[in-house]
């Protein structure tokens, strides 16, 4: 199996792993946000495809928890269980709530 690697900046301004899913009891309960359905069907201002066509376009996806290799953060990288090393990372002082 190749490595799956999760990039999640700790953007204070950006939802991520580590500010807001820790309550979240697994990745069937992470709201998805879907984005405009325009970015994938124009280019340069110029319809692409049919008129009336159903377009779901996710900002992102929820990898299952048993493929990911690694999570990056600019504070460093998270390996599994990842509830613990999540939770111990949080808790840093630079991360705990204000």
């Amino acid at each position: 199996m190749l490595p799956h690697v999760i990039q999640d900046p700790l953007n204070p301004r950006r939802r991520s792993l580590l500010r807001g899913n820790l309550a979240t009891p697994n990745g069937d309960h992470i709201p998805i946000e879907q984005r405009a359905a325009s970015e994938v069907t124009h280019s340069n201002s110029k319809q692409m495809t049919p008129h009336g066509v159903g377009i779901e376009n996710p900002a992102f996806d929820v990898t299952p928890a048993r493929y990911v290799t690694a999570i990056i953060t600019e504070r460093g990288v998270l390996h599994a269980p990842y509830e613990a090393s999540i939770r111990a990372m949080a808790a840093q002082p630079e991360l705990a709530p204000a």
